[in-house]
């Protein structure tokens, strides 16, 4: 009774309204509470977006540059087969030579 009669100075009336607020602060502190976890859901959501279209773009590039790198390598390999079959060609000739001039000698 005496904290809520209070004193001749009034402080009992100034504790029932630290407790009022307190009450009430308490009541909006839930709802402020889940507030700053859905922010920062949001930002990392945000974050892994982003870094997903850096990733999806990088991709891109590695696949063009993947493409041209196989170009390259089919080139090659045509210019060995072009350069395995001049070789073997020329063995063939130069085998038919030397039978053919041993023939003649």
């Amino acid at each position: 009774m005496r904290i809520c009669r209070g004193t001749s100075d009034g402080e009992g009336t100034n504790l029932i309204r630290r407790l009022e607020k307190l009450e009430d602060d308490l009541k909006t502190y839930p709802e402020s509470s889940q507030g700053a976890p859905i922010s920062e859901t949001a930002a990392l959501a945000q974050k892994n977006s982003e870094a997903t279209r850096v990733l999806a773009a990088q991709q891109e590039i590695l696949e063009k540059e993947l493409g041209e790198i196989q170009k390259v390598l089919l080139a090659m390999q045509d210019q060995q087969r072009k350069q395995l079959e001049l070789i073997l060609t020329s063995a063939k000739n130069g085998k038919m030579f030397e039978s053919s001039k041993q023939a003649s000698d």
